[in-house]
């Protein structure tokens, strides 16, 4: 992927204007879209897709616990599995940083079978790095297995094949620590296998208590979390998409949140992550049993509000958006079944009106299979 040129952003200008007006287009005749409701119970769908692809059932609710006697400011987990042209990197990048604050970093060595381990090695004798071994558990297991000894005032997660920008920790825990913010988020530069910039996410700088009204991006990247908000929380296992838990249950229960504009973080984009290389579509279907699972935890302590209702429209487009390639229709129903069987569940009875998805909520309380297809298409 090149940096876009001058040709490239113009049309790319002239396709978000247009979606634009397809969006405003369907917002304003949903009738137009209308379709005949799909024929099939929740038990119907839930069993066909669990012969497709089962559901581990995970769940983030664990007994970690957090005191006050942290040794550090901040704990720096990562996650390492075969990353072997990358980790020193990674590491490197956090222990160049100019700060006035302490820190650990914890690598979980996550049964990598290429050189990661030989690498690490340069690593061992300093005094605040940690490196844990362990069979393959995924990162979800890899990072739980570092949240079980929360060690830092505040958590960061960095994945094993990015790498922080110089003045990250400083910047970040200086808003975390002088705002008493529960989340403090970055803003990101989005990079190739050679370190070279794709293009940039600049955030704008806000904050505020309220859910919702600061977006915080679901990835653990990118920010720093009171360690506080991790009690009782890990990522869920087994699964595909565990960051769902970011906005179901550490944005509504955190306090103050601020997003800022400076550069913290850099993604990188390659060929060779594990995602990229599965070759089952159908691992797909576990943004649909995260979310489903993670909503149930969510409701084990809290009660349904708008923040919540928004936000499962937004996951119900992303689920759809995931099996979009998926070439089996029924498949498709299915997901779709169980969503408005969610929704039904637990949202309706809320009464509330979205405005930011209508027409994806219209859909799921009408049953109309095709209306939600073209509102999860162009979000609306």
């Amino acid at each position: 992927m090149k940096i876009p040129n001058k040709l490239t952003l113009s049309f790319r200008k002239i396709k978000i204007l247009g979606w634009k007006l397809v969006r405003t287009f369907v917002r304003k005749f949903p009738g137009l879209f209308k379709g005949e409701k799909v024929s099939m119970s929740v038990s119907d769908a839930n069993n066909f897709l669990i012969q497709l692809y089962p559901d581990v059932a995970s769940t983030c609710r664990c007994n970690n616990s957090v005191d006050n006697n942290f040794q550090y400011d901040l704990h720096i987990i990562i996650s390492a599995y075969n990353v072997e042209k990358y980790i020193n990197k990674c590491i490197d990048s956090i222990l160049e940083q100019h700060t006035q604050y302490s820190y650990l970093i914890t690598v979980v060595n996550d049964g990598s079978k290429d050189a990661t381990r030989e690498n690490l090695k340069r690593y061992e004798s300093l005094t605040n790095v940690e490196i844990i071994d362990q069979d393959n558990k995924g990162y979800s297991g890899a990072r739980n297995t570092a949240l079980n000894h929360i060690k830092g005032r505040y958590l960061m997660f960095v994945d094993s094949d990015d790498y922080l920008e110089e003045g990250a920790i400083e910047i970040l825990l200086n808003n975390a620590i002088n705002n008493k913010a529960d989340i403090v988020q970055g803003s990101v530069n989005h990079i190739d296998d050679k370190n070279k910039l794709l293009y940039r996410k600049r955030l704008k700088s806000k904050m505020s208590s309220l859910p919702g009204e600061v977006d915080i991006m679901s990835q653990p990247w990118g920010k720093v979390f009171k360690s506080e908000v991790f009690k009782n929380v890990c990522f869920p296992e087994g699964y595909w998409y565990e960051d769902t838990i970011t906005k179901f249950i550490l944005v509504p229960n955190s306090n103050l949140k601020i997003s800022i504009s400076d550069i913290v973080y850099n993604y990188r984009h390659h060929s060779g992550t594990v995602m990229r290389q599965n070759k089952n579509p159908y691992k797909e279907l576990d943004g649909l049993y995260v979310t489903r699972n993670v909503l149930m935890d969510y409701l084990a302590k809290n009660k349904i509000n708008e923040y919540l209702h928004d936000h499962f429209l937004h996951q119900v487009k992303f689920c759809t958006g995931l099996i979009s390639k998926i070439n089996d229709e029924i498949t498709k129903i299915s997901v779709f079944i169980i969503l408005k069987s969610l929704y039904d569940t637990h949202f309706r009875s809320l009464g509330y009106k979205s405005k930011k998805f209508p027409i994806i909520q219209k859909a799921l309380e009408e049953g109309d299979y095709k209306l939600y297809c073209i509102g999860c298409k162009y979000y609306t």
